[in-house]
């Protein structure tokens, strides 16, 4: 036998139903969506997401604009990165879509702009928070759109589209990817890095940090990817490379190493698939465009003319070049008496019939070539045209060197880039010459 509830019960009990599932819901729906268009409301969420990115990055961070698009995604219209200790910008990110998947974060980005010069400056207030920190980083997947990279120096500017950063932290290390393709120039489209190709590969940054490995050891690749990626772009890193000029490029494959405060670098080809694969897909290191006319020469002691330098091979190591091998090519252009005598003298070079005693300071000529490999104590170099030519004009060879397999002392290929290069690369004093430098302590001379 079934009771029957008492009338005003059963109403009683209905009234509840209703202000429990549907009035309660309703008026806590309509003050959230209230609460979250308030002016404190944002002030709040801005301060949230600022401590997010300052403890996830390590730089000072300011966020402007701020709305909730739905449960664990928030849409930021712009997000400014200053340095730490200076305070100087680092750069800005604008339209920021930021969804949050468990421990998993998922951003999308419309543009960013920052300055070339801050790079180096980005990436070493940067690296200690997101690849030294294991157990209180997430994983992370970024896209950004397009990336300005401004050159104040130049007055130019670099565009990437389709930047895409995967970040994957665990106990044994942090691996992070970074990919991209390029656009074209702003300011020259003859300057620019090119067109991208979807057949081809593109350009990557491979990082990884091994936290139980001896020494915490980062392992870093380059690969430049069917294009060509411009010099200019390293200059925040080392500044030295601008003096290789406006439309210099590199293009291949680098290895880097660095651990308790000694670093390794490597450059290795494939010689099995050298003849018919580029830098980027078989190894090797090709910096094209050089302008020779930029360098830091000594006065009377110079050469003019486009050209490009091979790396086949290349291990330094703590700062000492153990093994550098390729080639180096230029001309058309000019250059010095005083650089030809010199090339006899410290490099072993035969000149031309008339070309010692002449009396001619600035010589034209059509091309340079030379094979080259420095090795500890030694080093070989050859011409690498008919008959061992070196330098060549119209009616001939001016210096040629046919002997590859006679090593030369390493002592005097320092003599003569103390001799040609210049003291200083810069107006800073506190700027070192990193030419300078190679010559007087990266070989491997015995001491």
């Amino acid at each position: 036998m079934h009771r029957r509830l008492h009338e005003s019960t059963s109403r009683g009990l209905c009234r509840a139903t209703i202000v429990l599932l549907a009035i309660v819901p309703l008026v806590a729906t309509l003050a959230f969506s209230a609460w979250i268009h308030l002016p404190l409301y944002r002030q709040q969420a801005q301060k949230y997401w600022e401590r997010q990115f300052a403890s996830a990055l390590g730089a000072i961070t300011k966020v402007s604009g701020l709305r909730r698009e739905a449960p664990g995604s928030t849409y930021l219209e712009e997000l400014q990165f200053y340095h730490p200790e200076s305070g100087e910008p680092l750069g800005s990110a604008h339209g920021l879509h930021v969804v949050r998947r468990g421990d998993q974060w998922l951003l999308h980005i419309d543009h960013m702009e920052m300055e070339a010069s801050k790079l180096a400056s980005a990436w070493w207030v940067m690296e200690p928070y997101v690849l030294r920190r294991p157990a209180q980083v997430a994983v992370a997947s970024l896209k950004v759109e397009r990336v300005r990279i401004a050159d104040t120096t130049s007055r130019t500017s670099t565009e990437l589209t389709d930047l895409r950063i995967a970040f994957l932290p665990d106990a044994t290390a942090s691996r992070l990817s970074v990919e991209w393709q390029w656009a074209a120039r702003s300011d020259d489209s003859r300057s620019s890095p090119g067109t991208p190709d979807s057949q081809h590969p593109s350009p990557r940054v491979n990082i990884k940090r091994l936290h139980k490995e001896e020494g915490l050891p980062t392992l870093i690749q380059l690969r430049t990817g069917a294009t060509p990626l411009p010099c200019s772009m390293l200059a925040s890193f080392w500044p030295s490379v601008r003096t290789l000029g406006r439309n210099a490029t590199v293009e291949g494959i680098i290895d880097w190493r660095a651990d308790h405060g000694r670093w390794q670098l490597l450059v290795n080809r494939d010689e099995r698939a050298a003849a018919e694969t580029a830098p980027h897909q078989a190894g090797g290191l090709l910096i094209r465009n050089i302008d020779y006319a930029r360098l830091p020469w000594q006065q009377d002691l110079a050469m003019t003319g486009q050209g490009w330098v091979w790396l086949s091979q290349a291990r330094i190591e703590g700062g000492s070049i153990q093994l550098l091998r390729g080639a180096i090519q230029s001309g058309p252009g000019r250059i010095s008496h005083g650089l030809l005598t010199l090339c006899h003298s410290h490099l072993g070079l035969q000149l031309a019939p008339g070309i010692a005693t002449s009396n001619v300071p600035i010589l034209p000529y059509d091309q340079a070539l030379v094979h080259f490999q420095i090795a500890p104590a030694t080093f070989q170099i050859a011409g690498a045209m008919e008959g061992g030519a070196a330098i060549v004009d119209r009616n001939g060879p001016l210096a040629q060197r046919p002997d590859w397999h006679t090593p030369l002392p390493l002592q005097l290929l320092a003599g003569a880039l103390d001799t040609v290069l210049a003291p200083s690369l810069s107006d800073h004093p506190a700027e070192k010459d990193r030419l300078l430098r190679m010559a007087s302590s990266w070989l491997p001379l015995e001491r």
